[in-house]
């Protein structure tokens, strides 16, 4: 969203107005029964997001030590090609399933399942315990 941004946390306005956005967009994302986060800037903290779902609070946290880091000024350059990317939902399609992605975390996540759907791992304490083709193909 930009908000890995100097010019953006550093101006109270800029970082308040940031802090809505991010929870619109989180509550688009969100079930409409998991909705109602609010989001602010808090000046040498960063930014807080809070929601309550089912009588249980849920919070996360953009704090200024990862603001001011390296990782966030490299993901500050990617801000517009992912936010066009992943404007809109998109579907993940493989074979008969169907993913919903919202964002790169989701991507992710759902590559990763699909990488482990079917996957078996074997151990063995020794080569004489495998047949002639797991060693060839070993």
């Amino acid at each position: 969203t930009g908000v890995l941004n100097k010019a953006i946390y550093g101006d109270p306005e800029k970082a308040a107005a940031a802090a809505q956005y991010i929870a619109a967009r989180l509550d688009t994302l969100a079930d409409e029964v998991e909705r109602g986060w609010v989001g602010q800037y808090v000046e040498g903290q960063g930014f807080q997001f809070e929601r309550t779902v089912r009588g249980g609070k849920d919070t996360a946290l953009i704090d200024d030590a990862f603001l001011g880091s390296v990782e966030a000024r490299k993901l500050d350059e990617y801000t517009v090609k992912l936010q066009d990317v992943f404007a809109r939902p998109g579907k993940l399609r493989r074979k008969d399933a169907e993913h919903m992605v919202y964002g790169p975390v989701d991507l992710f996540e759902a590559v990763t399942h699909a990488g482990r759907m079917g996957f078996t791992r074997q151990r063995y304490t020794g080569l004489g315990e495998m047949n002639p083709e797991q060693l060839w193909e070993t």
